[in-house]
């Protein structure tokens, strides 16, 4: 079945981002159903997965909008997958430079390639592009001279550019679970 038709339920973890989300945010759940513009019992079924009573791939979308939430936080790891995880990547960037953003999640997206607008979040003092499908990384990335955190695990890296040497404020690095041959000599 095409992941577009699926529906989900929320995973333990999921209920408790929810709950913190909704408590956060103020909202009950006659809030959080106008808002998202889905039933009450739409957003009670993702409250209590354990009736078993699935909610659509675009009732989640809708709810987890307005609570400020992603899918993938929600749902049992693995499960949610994009259509297309370039526009989503891209969309996150254009969220991230509006709000002004010093965190970025683009992790277990399926990216293949790191999208060039990421240049433009000079504010960012964290990263995240682990589990993706990434063969290498822009050279612009060394251009972040905020970050102090960038997460590069899981992918298919066998080599990082040598400008992640000019991150100064870089206190932390992840790279496991890669194919690196070599470490530039800047990351010294």
């Amino acid at each position: 079945m095409p992941d577009t038709a699926r529906s989900f339920l929320a995973s333990p973890e999921g209920v408790k981002r929810l709950n913190a989300a909704k408590k956060r945010l103020n909202l009950n759940t006659t809030a959080i159903a106008e808002r998202a513009t889905v039933s009450a019992d739409t957003v009670r079924r993702l409250w209590h997965p354990e009736r078993g009573k699935r909610v659509s791939r675009a009732s989640v979308v809708a709810i987890v909008t307005v609570l400020d939430l992603l899918p993938e936080d929600i749902v049992p790891e693995g499960e949610w997958q994009y259509d297309d995880p370039q526009a989503e990547a891209e969309r996150r960037i254009q969220k991230a430079q509006q709000t002004n953003a010093t965190y970025l999640d683009l992790s277990r997206l399926g990216l293949t390639r790191v999208p060039e607008a990421i240049d433009q979040l000079t504010q960012l003092t964290r990263l995240d592009l682990d589990q993706n499908q990434l063969t290498s990384v822009p050279e612009t990335l060394g251009n972040l001279a905020n970050l102090t955190k960038l997460y590069l695990s899981q992918n298919q890296l066998t080599s990082v550019p040598e400008t992640l040497g000019n991150l100064a404020n870089l206190a932390t690095l992840s790279l496991y679970q890669n194919q690196l041959t070599s470490m530039p000599e800047t990351l010294g």
